[in-house]
């Protein structure tokens, strides 16, 4: 009898989608401190390490050397870049890559993310911001709301939009300390 293997994966669908509903509704004040970027980066990409290999996905990393600080709540970013990443991963879906780069110019660090997915359908590309939009099945749509808050919390910027050379490119935007 499947049933109650179903039903322990329905609870926990749900308890997501509250769980980011209320993150949505009740954003908290980010507790910003100046700091790296980099280790914050490392550890989302740790955190996805054995789905990223199951995958066949390959992570291409280009860090300048020398990037000052940011103020950044360590934690909202975490969440915000594992929102990205996994979105990248589900539009990849196998033997794909991703492309980060870190990068420094007038008086801001910009961090972009291209994944070597389809792209996002031009019908849905201005919506993407909608809280409750969605065209995954299992997703919420609130997954890129919450990210557009966090980064915007870190008086950051943050742009998605399609590479000419295909796939999906995020643009992060944030000020230097």
């Amino acid at each position: 009898n499947p049933m109650p293997g179903i039903i322990v994966e329905e609870a926990s669908r749900l308890n997501g989608i509250i769980t980011d509903f209320l993150n949505f509704a009740r954003p908290h004040q980010p507790d910003l401190r100046p700091g790296r970027i980099q280790p914050v980066i490392e550890k989302t990409l740790q955190h996805l390490d054995s789905e990223i290999d199951a995958r066949g996905i390959i992570i291409y990393k280009q860090f300048e050397s020398s990037i000052g600080d940011v103020l950044i709540d360590s934690d909202m970013l975490h969440q915000a870049l594992l929102n990205l990443l996994i979105n990248a991963m589900q539009a990849i879906e196998n033997n794909g890559c991703i492309d980060i780069t870190l990068t420094e110019h007038n008086s801001q660090v910009k961090l972009t993310l291209h994944d070597s997915g389809p792209g996002i359908d031009e019908n849905i590309i201005d919506k993407i911001w909608d809280p409750v939009f969605t065209h995954k099945e299992k997703g919420t749509g609130l997954g890129l709301g919450i990210v557009k808050q966090i980064i915007e919390a870190h008086d950051g910027l943050i742009i998605i939009t399609n590479a000419a050379s295909g796939g999906a490119l995020v643009e992060i935007l944030l000020p230097l300390y």
